[in-house]
Order: C-alpha cells, then structure tokens, then sequence
C-alpha cells in the first residue's frame, strides 16, 4: 500500500467517525436539554410552592377582588422571591385573570384559551420555552424565555389548587447546563475517535510494512 492510499483511507475513516461522533452528540444534546428543563421546572415548582406556603397564602389572596389586598400580599411574596433569574411573576385567580404582576400594566388582563393555565389549575406545573416577543420588550432584552406555570395550593389545604403563579426566567440557566455536559460528550467523543484512528493507522501501517510472501514454482 502506497503512502498516499494510506493516508487517503486513513483520512476517509477520519471524516467517517467525525461525522458519527457529531451526531451523537447532537443526539445526546437533545437529551441534556429535556433532562435540564425538567431539573429546572421540579426546583422552581418546590421554589414557588414553599414560598408561598412561608408566606401563608390561603385562597382569599387569589379569590378577593380586593387591588389594595392583591398588592400588599403579592408584591411582598416578590420581594421574597425576587432574584436577577426571576425577572418577572404573574398571579392568576381561577377566572385567569391577572391579579398582580410586577408587570403592572397586565393586571386585569384575562385570557380565557390559556391551554397552560388550565394545566396548572388541573394541578400540573406547566412549562413552556418562549422566543422573544413583543410582551416581552420592557424587560431586559434576552432571546428566549421558560414560562413556569405553578399550581398553589393553600397552606390549609393541600389538595386545592386557590391560584397559579407564572414565572418568566431566561432559559440561559438551562442551555447552560446542557451545554456544560454536551461539552462533556465532545471530550469523549474526541478520545474515543482518535483511539480508534490510532489503532486503525497502527493496523494499515503494519500491514502495508509487512512484506509479501514469496511465491515459489
């Protein structure tokens, strides 16, 4: 064998296991993701539910038409929870309408089609991955968002869902700590790839040094 076919088929096998290697990774990728946002949406929901249960919610807070009663309750569970992740909440009552957001302008907005909101009044903690858009242009600017839609049940009773709390975060947190095990992936990919073409180029080497037996008449 020729140098040149050496290093031809050796660099054919190159392209081959870059190729595999990338899939698998892109694959695994997907897996981190889901994996990053279920991790992400069980803390936030413990998060929001013992902060709520601290501050003794009960279902009055959601159910009163009371604005001054909404502001004194639910501004002070904000500043409980506040943090430069959590850079907004919206409360829900079970007319879903907007009874207090650190958005003020939403307050009094309803949206009766929320697929959602009715999730979480069903008692599942909903979360949904939001591209920027334009509710979102008074805030600081971030590509994409996570929606969290948090069932809260009162602190009496734990079986009743009495309101939902939405919280809007940036999903960096999350594409972070995908990105930190893909990066993982990419370091064994890389050394099991450049293992394998070791051993295939010692093999090709060897083969192409070891001399042709001789034929005899």
């Amino acid at each position: 064998m020729t140098s040149s076919t050496y290093w031809i088929k050796l660099g054919f096998v190159a392209v081959i296991l870059a190729l595999v290697s990338a899939i698998g990774v892109s694959l695994r990728y997907e897996t981190h993701w889901a994996a990053a946002q279920d991790d992400h949406r069980a803390a936030m929901t413990a998060f929001i539910r013992t902060q709520a249960q601290s501050a003794g919610m009960i279902e009055e807070d959601f159910s009163t038409t009371s604005a001054e009663r909404h502001t004194e309750v639910f501004s002070a569970y904000f500043a409980r929870i506040q943090s430069p992740e959590i850079i907004r909440i919206k409360v829900w009552n079970k007319e879903h309408t907007i009874i207090w957001s650190n958005l003020t302008e939403t307050i009094g907005q309803q949206f009766a089609d929320n697929h959602e909101l009715d999730e979480a009044f069903d008692g599942e903690v909903e979360m949904e991955i939001e591209k920027e858009k334009e509710e979102h242009v008074s805030e600081r600017h971030y590509d994409e968002f996570a929606e969290i839609y948090v069932p809260v049940y009162g602190a009496e009773d734990s079986r009743t869902v009495i309101g939902v709390i939405e919280v809007y975060q940036p999903s960096i947190m999350m594409r972070d700590a995908a990105g930190e095990k893909r990066m993982k992936d990419v370091g064994v990919a890389g050394a099991i790839s450049l293992a394998i073409l070791g051993v295939l180029g010692l093999a090709l080497r060897s083969k192409e040094e070891t001399p042709s037996p001789e034929v005899t008449v």
